[in-house]
Protein backbone atom coordinates (compact mmCIF):
# COMPACT_ATOMS: atom_id res chain seq x y z
CA UNK A 1 0.00 0.00 0.00
CA UNK A 2 1.38 3.40 -0.96
CA UNK A 3 -0.02 6.90 -0.44
CA UNK A 4 -0.51 8.96 -3.60
CA UNK A 5 -1.77 12.25 -2.10
CA UNK A 6 -1.09 14.05 1.18
CA UNK A 7 -3.38 17.10 0.99
CA UNK A 8 -6.23 15.56 2.96
CA UNK A 9 -8.62 16.91 0.31
CA UNK A 10 -9.09 13.88 -1.97
CA UNK A 11 -12.69 12.62 -2.03
CA UNK A 12 -12.87 9.94 -4.76
CA UNK A 13 -10.55 8.28 -7.24
CA UNK A 14 -10.33 5.87 -10.19
CA UNK A 15 -7.36 4.03 -11.69
CA UNK A 16 -6.67 3.66 -15.41
CA UNK A 17 -6.92 0.18 -16.96
CA UNK A 18 -3.14 -0.27 -17.22
CA UNK A 19 -2.67 1.02 -13.65
CA UNK A 20 -0.36 3.93 -14.53
CA UNK A 21 -2.73 6.86 -13.92
CA UNK A 22 -5.15 7.81 -11.16
CA UNK A 23 -7.85 10.45 -11.58
CA UNK A 24 -9.07 11.96 -8.34
CA UNK A 25 -11.36 14.69 -7.03
CA UNK A 26 -9.99 17.44 -4.78
CA UNK A 27 -12.43 19.26 -2.49
CA UNK A 28 -11.14 22.62 -1.27
CA UNK A 29 -13.70 24.33 0.98
CA UNK A 30 -16.62 23.25 -1.20
CA UNK A 31 -15.03 23.87 -4.59
CA UNK A 32 -14.15 20.63 -6.35
CA UNK A 33 -11.63 20.00 -9.12
CA UNK A 34 -10.38 17.00 -11.09
CA UNK A 35 -6.74 15.90 -11.17
CA UNK A 36 -4.64 13.22 -12.90
CA UNK A 37 -1.48 11.82 -11.36
CA UNK A 38 0.92 9.07 -12.30
CA UNK A 39 1.23 6.14 -9.90
CA UNK A 40 4.99 5.82 -10.44
CA UNK A 41 5.94 9.52 -10.13
CA UNK A 42 4.72 12.57 -8.17
CA UNK A 43 3.42 14.19 -11.38
CA UNK A 44 -0.01 15.68 -10.65
CA UNK A 45 -1.97 17.68 -13.25
CA UNK A 46 -5.30 19.49 -12.89
CA UNK A 47 -7.62 18.67 -15.79
CA UNK A 48 -10.84 20.35 -14.58
CA UNK A 49 -10.52 23.62 -12.60
CA UNK A 50 -12.21 24.20 -9.22
CA UNK A 51 -15.92 24.95 -9.37
CA UNK A 52 -18.92 24.79 -7.07
CA UNK A 53 -19.90 21.28 -8.20
CA UNK A 54 -20.27 17.89 -6.55
CA UNK A 55 -18.76 14.88 -8.26
CA UNK A 56 -20.59 11.57 -7.88
CA UNK A 57 -18.22 9.29 -9.78
CA UNK A 58 -15.08 9.15 -11.93
CA UNK A 59 -13.96 6.45 -14.37
CA UNK A 60 -11.14 6.09 -16.90
CA UNK A 61 -12.24 4.70 -20.29
CA UNK A 62 -11.07 1.18 -21.26
CA UNK A 63 -8.64 2.59 -23.85
CA UNK A 64 -7.15 4.94 -21.23
CA UNK A 65 -7.75 8.03 -23.34
CA UNK A 66 -10.70 9.66 -21.55
CA UNK A 67 -12.03 10.39 -18.10
CA UNK A 68 -15.77 10.05 -17.59
CA UNK A 69 -17.14 11.91 -14.58
CA UNK A 70 -20.61 12.46 -13.12
CA UNK A 71 -21.30 15.78 -11.43
CA UNK A 72 -24.05 17.95 -9.99
CA UNK A 73 -23.66 21.65 -10.81
CA UNK A 74 -24.70 24.22 -8.20
CA UNK A 75 -28.14 23.54 -6.78
CA UNK A 76 -28.99 21.21 -9.66
CA UNK A 77 -30.46 17.99 -8.27
CA UNK A 78 -29.89 16.06 -11.52
CA UNK A 79 -26.43 14.72 -12.26
CA UNK A 80 -24.81 14.71 -15.70
CA UNK A 81 -22.07 12.59 -17.24
CA UNK A 82 -19.11 14.29 -18.94
CA UNK A 83 -16.11 13.11 -20.94
CA UNK A 84 -12.69 14.79 -21.01
CA UNK A 85 -9.28 13.70 -22.39
CA UNK A 86 -6.92 12.40 -19.68
CA UNK A 87 -4.48 15.24 -20.43
CA UNK A 88 -7.22 17.86 -20.16
CA UNK A 89 -9.25 19.85 -22.64
CA UNK A 90 -12.84 20.96 -23.06
CA UNK A 91 -15.29 18.57 -21.38
CA UNK A 92 -18.17 17.15 -23.41
CA UNK A 93 -21.55 16.29 -21.91
CA UNK A 94 -22.46 12.68 -22.68
CA UNK A 95 -25.72 12.12 -20.81
CA UNK A 96 -28.07 13.73 -18.30
CA UNK A 97 -29.55 12.11 -15.19
CA UNK A 98 -26.53 9.99 -14.18
CA UNK A 99 -26.07 9.55 -10.43
CA UNK A 100 -23.07 7.20 -10.12
CA UNK A 101 -19.74 6.42 -11.67
CA UNK A 102 -20.03 4.44 -14.90
CA UNK A 103 -18.63 0.97 -15.55
CA UNK A 104 -17.78 -0.15 -19.08
CA UNK A 105 -18.69 -3.41 -20.75
CA UNK A 106 -15.78 -5.75 -21.57
CA UNK A 107 -15.72 -4.57 -25.21
CA UNK A 108 -15.86 -0.89 -24.18
CA UNK A 109 -18.88 -0.17 -26.37
CA UNK A 110 -21.37 0.39 -23.54
CA UNK A 111 -21.42 1.53 -19.94
CA UNK A 112 -23.73 0.92 -17.00
CA UNK A 113 -24.71 3.35 -14.22
CA UNK A 114 -27.25 3.90 -11.45
CA UNK A 115 -30.01 6.50 -11.82
CA UNK A 116 -32.05 7.64 -8.83
CA UNK A 117 -35.80 8.05 -9.18
CA UNK A 118 -37.83 10.39 -7.01
CA UNK A 119 -41.44 9.29 -7.43
CA UNK A 120 -41.67 6.72 -6.03
CA UNK A 121 -38.23 6.78 -4.34
CA UNK A 122 -35.99 4.20 -5.96
CA UNK A 123 -33.16 3.62 -8.42
CA UNK A 124 -32.56 2.04 -11.81
CA UNK A 125 -29.70 0.13 -13.42
CA UNK A 126 -29.26 1.72 -16.85
CA UNK A 127 -27.09 0.72 -19.81
CA UNK A 128 -26.13 3.12 -22.62
CA UNK A 129 -23.76 3.19 -25.56
CA UNK A 130 -20.38 4.82 -24.98
CA UNK A 131 -21.59 8.00 -26.74
CA UNK A 132 -24.68 8.20 -24.49
CA UNK A 133 -27.19 6.89 -27.01
CA UNK A 134 -29.41 3.83 -26.76
CA UNK A 135 -30.35 3.97 -23.08
CA UNK A 136 -31.95 0.83 -21.68
CA UNK A 137 -33.26 0.22 -18.16
CA UNK A 138 -32.06 -3.21 -17.06
CA UNK A 139 -33.62 -3.33 -13.58
CA UNK A 140 -35.59 -1.03 -11.28
CA UNK A 141 -35.88 -0.87 -7.50
CA UNK A 142 -38.13 0.96 -5.07
CA UNK A 143 -38.36 1.33 -1.31
CA UNK A 144 -37.72 -0.49 0.92
CA UNK A 145 -34.97 -2.09 -1.23
CA UNK A 146 -33.09 0.37 -3.44
CA UNK A 147 -29.97 0.14 -5.57
CA UNK A 148 -27.26 2.33 -4.03
CA UNK A 149 -26.09 5.37 -5.97
CA UNK A 150 -22.51 4.07 -5.94
CA UNK A 151 -20.22 2.59 -8.58
CA UNK A 152 -21.67 -0.57 -10.23
CA UNK A 153 -19.43 -3.03 -12.05
CA UNK A 154 -19.86 -4.97 -15.30
CA UNK A 155 -18.64 -8.58 -15.06
CA UNK A 156 -15.67 -9.69 -17.23
CA UNK A 157 -17.91 -12.03 -19.25
CA UNK A 158 -20.40 -9.21 -19.95
CA UNK A 159 -23.38 -11.18 -18.63
CA UNK A 160 -23.89 -9.55 -15.23
CA UNK A 161 -23.70 -6.26 -13.35
CA UNK A 162 -22.91 -6.12 -9.64
CA UNK A 163 -24.16 -3.25 -7.48
CA UNK A 164 -24.77 -2.49 -3.81
CA UNK A 165 -28.36 -2.44 -2.58
CA UNK A 166 -29.71 -1.02 0.66
CA UNK A 167 -32.87 -2.07 2.42
CA UNK A 168 -34.81 -0.85 5.43
CA UNK A 169 -35.36 -3.68 7.89
CA UNK A 170 -37.87 -3.97 10.72
CA UNK A 171 -39.63 -0.70 10.03
CA UNK A 172 -36.42 1.22 10.50
CA UNK A 173 -35.69 0.02 14.04
CA UNK A 174 -32.27 -1.24 13.00
CA UNK A 175 -31.56 1.22 10.27
CA UNK A 176 -30.31 0.70 6.74
CA UNK A 177 -28.76 -2.63 5.85
CA UNK A 178 -26.90 -3.31 2.66
CA UNK A 179 -25.82 -6.17 0.46
CA UNK A 180 -24.37 -6.79 -2.99
CA UNK A 181 -26.71 -7.99 -5.72
CA UNK A 182 -25.93 -9.33 -9.19
CA UNK A 183 -28.19 -8.26 -12.07
CA UNK A 184 -28.48 -10.38 -15.22
CA UNK A 185 -27.98 -8.02 -18.17
CA UNK A 186 -30.27 -9.95 -20.52
CA UNK A 187 -33.21 -10.66 -18.21
CA UNK A 188 -32.88 -8.06 -15.44
CA UNK A 189 -33.08 -10.79 -12.77
CA UNK A 190 -31.65 -9.57 -9.45
CA UNK A 191 -29.83 -12.14 -7.28
CA UNK A 192 -28.33 -11.37 -3.84
CA UNK A 193 -24.66 -12.30 -3.46
CA UNK A 194 -24.37 -14.19 -0.19
CA UNK A 195 -26.46 -13.59 2.91
CA UNK A 196 -24.25 -11.26 4.95
CA UNK A 197 -25.79 -7.92 5.90
CA UNK A 198 -23.77 -4.74 6.15
CA UNK A 199 -24.44 -1.39 7.77
CA UNK A 200 -23.20 0.17 4.56
CA UNK A 201 -21.63 -0.71 1.22
CA UNK A 202 -20.11 1.55 -1.42
CA UNK A 203 -18.52 0.83 -4.77
CA UNK A 204 -18.18 -2.65 -6.22
CA UNK A 205 -15.63 -3.96 -8.75
CA UNK A 206 -15.38 -7.39 -10.37
CA UNK A 207 -12.01 -9.11 -10.26
CA UNK A 208 -10.56 -9.84 -13.69
CA UNK A 209 -11.11 -13.60 -13.37
CA UNK A 210 -14.80 -13.13 -12.51
CA UNK A 211 -14.44 -15.20 -9.33
CA UNK A 212 -14.96 -12.38 -6.88
CA UNK A 213 -15.99 -8.79 -6.20
CA UNK A 214 -14.13 -6.11 -4.25
CA UNK A 215 -16.11 -3.55 -2.25
CA UNK A 216 -15.81 -0.99 0.51
CA UNK A 217 -18.16 -1.73 3.38
CA UNK A 218 -18.84 -1.54 7.08
CA UNK A 219 -20.10 -4.61 8.94
CA UNK A 220 -23.10 -4.61 11.22
CA UNK A 221 -22.10 -3.50 14.73
CA UNK A 222 -18.88 -1.94 13.35
CA UNK A 223 -17.89 1.67 12.72
CA UNK A 224 -15.01 1.64 10.23
CA UNK A 225 -15.32 1.15 6.48
CA UNK A 226 -12.88 -1.49 5.25
CA UNK A 227 -12.06 -3.14 1.92
CA UNK A 228 -13.48 -6.61 1.31
CA UNK A 229 -13.36 -9.41 -1.24
CA UNK A 230 -16.63 -11.29 -1.85
CA UNK A 231 -16.24 -14.67 -3.54
CA UNK A 232 -18.52 -15.32 -6.51
CA UNK A 233 -20.98 -17.01 -6.51
CA UNK A 234 -20.86 -17.98 -2.79
CA UNK A 235 -20.62 -14.41 -1.45
CA UNK A 236 -18.14 -15.45 1.27
CA UNK A 237 -16.51 -12.28 2.60
CA UNK A 238 -12.82 -11.81 3.41
CA UNK A 239 -11.13 -8.65 4.58
CA UNK A 240 -8.51 -6.92 2.45
CA UNK A 241 -7.82 -4.26 5.11
CA UNK A 242 -8.15 -4.47 8.88
CA UNK A 243 -7.22 -1.23 10.60
CA UNK A 244 -8.69 2.00 11.99
CA UNK A 245 -8.74 3.92 8.70
CA UNK A 246 -11.95 4.43 6.75
CA UNK A 247 -11.66 3.27 3.15
CA UNK A 248 -14.20 4.68 0.71
CA UNK A 249 -14.52 3.83 -2.95
CA UNK A 250 -13.04 1.09 -5.12
CA UNK A 251 -11.45 1.12 -8.57
CA UNK A 252 -9.39 -1.71 -10.09
CA UNK A 253 -6.92 -1.86 -12.96
CA UNK A 254 -7.88 -4.15 -15.84
CA UNK A 255 -5.75 -7.03 -14.51
CA UNK A 256 -6.98 -6.50 -10.91
CA UNK A 257 -3.38 -6.24 -9.69
CA UNK A 258 -3.78 -2.61 -8.59
CA UNK A 259 -6.54 -0.97 -6.56
CA UNK A 260 -7.14 2.65 -5.68
CA UNK A 261 -9.27 3.89 -2.80
CA UNK A 262 -9.63 6.90 -0.50
CA UNK A 263 -8.23 6.30 3.00
CA UNK A 264 -9.64 8.59 5.67
CA UNK A 265 -7.48 9.19 8.74
CA UNK A 266 -8.52 11.07 11.87
CA UNK A 267 -6.16 12.83 14.27
CA UNK A 268 -7.94 13.51 17.56
CA UNK A 269 -6.99 14.17 21.16
CA UNK A 270 -8.67 14.58 24.50
CA UNK A 271 -7.89 17.98 26.02
CA UNK A 272 -8.75 19.79 29.24
CA UNK A 273 -9.09 23.56 29.47
CA UNK A 274 -10.11 26.01 32.18
CA UNK A 275 -12.95 28.57 32.03
CA UNK A 276 -11.78 31.78 30.44
CA UNK A 277 -8.46 30.24 29.49
CA UNK A 278 -6.91 31.00 32.88
CA UNK A 279 -4.70 27.95 32.55
CA UNK A 280 -3.12 26.51 29.40
CA UNK A 281 -4.86 23.59 27.71
CA UNK A 282 -3.60 20.15 28.60
CA UNK A 283 -3.60 17.31 26.09
CA UNK A 284 -4.53 14.04 27.78
CA UNK A 285 -4.35 11.75 24.75
CA UNK A 286 -3.05 11.94 21.21
CA UNK A 287 -2.86 9.49 18.32
CA UNK A 288 -3.74 8.98 14.68
CA UNK A 289 -7.05 7.17 14.08
CA UNK A 290 -7.76 6.56 17.77
CA UNK A 291 -10.76 8.90 17.59
CA UNK A 292 -10.40 9.76 21.26
CA UNK A 293 -13.59 11.35 22.56
CA UNK A 294 -15.30 11.61 19.18
CA UNK A 295 -18.02 9.18 20.30
CA UNK A 296 -18.60 10.89 23.63
CA UNK A 297 -16.99 12.21 26.84
CA UNK A 298 -18.25 12.14 30.46
CA UNK A 299 -16.87 13.26 33.81
CA UNK A 300 -17.00 11.00 36.86
CA UNK A 301 -17.89 12.46 40.29
CA UNK A 302 -14.27 12.07 41.40
CA UNK A 303 -12.92 14.03 38.41
CA UNK A 304 -11.85 11.29 36.04
CA UNK A 305 -12.92 11.23 32.39
CA UNK A 306 -14.73 8.45 30.54
CA UNK A 307 -14.32 8.67 26.79
CA UNK A 308 -14.57 6.68 23.58
CA UNK A 309 -11.39 5.52 21.88
CA UNK A 310 -10.15 3.16 19.21
CA UNK A 311 -6.75 2.77 20.85
CA UNK A 312 -7.29 -0.99 21.15
CA UNK A 313 -8.25 -1.30 17.49
CA UNK A 314 -11.97 -1.13 18.24
CA UNK A 315 -14.46 1.51 19.42
CA UNK A 316 -14.60 1.03 23.20
CA UNK A 317 -14.93 3.07 26.40
CA UNK A 318 -11.84 4.15 28.31
CA UNK A 319 -11.22 6.10 31.54
CA UNK A 320 -8.31 8.42 32.35
CA UNK A 321 -7.23 10.62 35.25
CA UNK A 322 -7.62 14.39 34.69
CA UNK A 323 -3.84 14.77 34.32
CA UNK A 324 -3.77 12.19 31.53
CA UNK A 325 -2.29 9.42 33.64
CA UNK A 326 -3.52 5.84 34.06
CA UNK A 327 -5.64 5.41 30.91
CA UNK A 328 -7.59 2.17 31.23
CA UNK A 329 -10.01 0.35 28.92
CA UNK A 330 -13.50 -0.14 30.40
CA UNK A 331 -15.32 -2.13 27.71
CA UNK A 332 -14.02 -4.95 25.52
CA UNK A 333 -16.29 -6.04 22.71
CA UNK A 334 -16.00 -6.23 18.89
CA UNK A 335 -19.05 -3.98 18.57
CA UNK A 336 -18.91 -0.21 18.89
CA UNK A 337 -19.59 1.37 22.31
CA UNK A 338 -20.27 5.11 22.49
CA UNK A 339 -22.11 8.02 24.19
CA UNK A 340 -21.04 7.38 27.78
CA UNK A 341 -22.92 8.93 30.71
CA UNK A 342 -21.85 8.45 34.34
CA UNK A 343 -24.56 8.21 37.02
CA UNK A 344 -24.46 10.70 39.90
CA UNK A 345 -23.06 8.26 42.45
CA UNK A 346 -20.29 7.23 40.06
CA UNK A 347 -21.15 3.54 40.26
CA UNK A 348 -22.13 2.92 36.65
CA UNK A 349 -21.39 4.14 33.15
CA UNK A 350 -24.35 3.97 30.79
CA UNK A 351 -23.64 3.87 27.05
CA UNK A 352 -25.05 2.88 23.67
CA UNK A 353 -23.75 -0.24 21.99
CA UNK A 354 -24.31 -2.32 18.86
CA UNK A 355 -23.15 -5.55 20.53
CA UNK A 356 -26.67 -7.05 20.44
CA UNK A 357 -26.96 -6.25 16.72
CA UNK A 358 -28.98 -3.05 17.10
CA UNK A 359 -28.47 0.18 19.09
CA UNK A 360 -29.26 -0.49 22.76
CA UNK A 361 -28.40 1.07 26.12
CA UNK A 362 -25.95 -0.86 28.28
CA UNK A 363 -24.29 -0.19 31.61
CA UNK A 364 -20.95 -1.20 33.08
CA UNK A 365 -19.41 -0.66 36.52
CA UNK A 366 -16.81 2.08 36.74
CA UNK A 367 -14.11 -0.55 37.09
CA UNK A 368 -15.19 -2.15 33.80
CA UNK A 369 -16.91 -5.15 35.34
CA UNK A 370 -20.44 -6.53 35.00
CA UNK A 371 -21.68 -5.22 31.61
CA UNK A 372 -25.49 -5.42 31.49
CA UNK A 373 -27.95 -4.69 28.66
CA UNK A 374 -30.53 -2.15 29.90
CA UNK A 375 -32.94 -1.75 26.96
CA UNK A 376 -34.35 -4.24 24.48
CA UNK A 377 -35.90 -2.41 21.56
CA UNK A 378 -35.30 0.49 19.24
CA UNK A 379 -33.10 3.28 20.54
CA UNK A 380 -33.28 6.45 18.44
Amino acid sequence: MSRLTTTGKATMAAISPEGKLVVHVVDDEGDQSLWIRQTATPSNVQIVPPAHVRYSGVTVSPDGNYVYYSAYAGANSVGALYQIPVLGGPPRKILDNVDSAVSFSPDGKQFVFVRGTGSPPGAQIVIANADGSGQRIVASSSAPEIFSLSRPSWSPDGARVAVARQSLRGGGSRGLLSGVVVVDVASGTVTPLGDQNWSGLGDVAWLADGRGIVTDGVEEAASNWQLWRLAYPSGRANRITNDLSNYRGISLSADSRSLVTIAGNVLSSLRVTSPGGRQPDRSLTVGMDRRDGIGGIAWTPDGRIVYTSGASGNGDLWIVDPDGSQPRQLTVDPATDAQPAVCDNGRYVFFTSLRSGSPEIWRVSLDGSDPVQVTRGAVS
